[in-house]
């Protein structure tokens, strides 16, 4: 009998043990066998099986030797970190969406302390006749209001699941 067993993208996830932007950039590159029933992708296993062997390297003498695991650093050292960003413009739009952001919420907290601590609570700003700094204050913060309004919404152009933050 046929084993015509059929994978979710989280089963497929936890079976080649990647990220969920790793299936969906190897399903839009045709590299992986997916297929689409309405909104979701199903994986036939025995396919996925087939693809795995198929991405192995042949060489044609005997199977070599497996070469020893790398050290693991201990404890205290510490690995450096590398920021990978994938050439995919979906990948490239979440992270410029992040950095905006995170600009946003520092401008955020930018107006929070310089205009209304320092400013309003230090120096008095709204009693002042020369300088009063309320109405471009308050213009600023709308304006970073919005931005992260518009920032905040769902991108239609990602799958609901890369775009939820924990």
């Amino acid at each position: 009998m046929i084993d015509e067993t059929f994978l979710t993208t989280e089963e497929v996830l936890e079976y080649l043990q990647v990220n969920l932007r790793t299936v969906y950039r190897l399903i839009k590159a045709g590299k992986i066998p997916a297929v689409r029933v309405g909104r979701q992708w199903r994986f036939r296993k025995r396919d996925i099986d087939g693809w795995l062997d198929s991405q192995r390297p042949r060489s044609g003498r005997a199977a070599a030797p497996q070469a020893a695991p790398a050290p693991r650093p201990t404890q205290g050292a510490t690995r450096p970190r590398v920021l990978v960003v994938d050439d995919e413009a979906s990948i490239r739009d979440l992270l410029a969406k992040t950095l905006a952001l995170a600009g946003c919420l520092l401008a955020f907290l930018l107006w929070f302390f310089v205009f209304m601590v320092i400013a309003g609570e230090w120096f008095s700003m709204w009693q002042s006749k020369d300088w009063n700094a309320q109405q471009s204050s308050f213009r600023f913060y709308i304006t970073v209001l919005a931005v992260l309004i518009f920032l905040n919404q769902q991108d239609p152009d990602l799958p609901a699941s890369e775009t939820k933050r924990p």
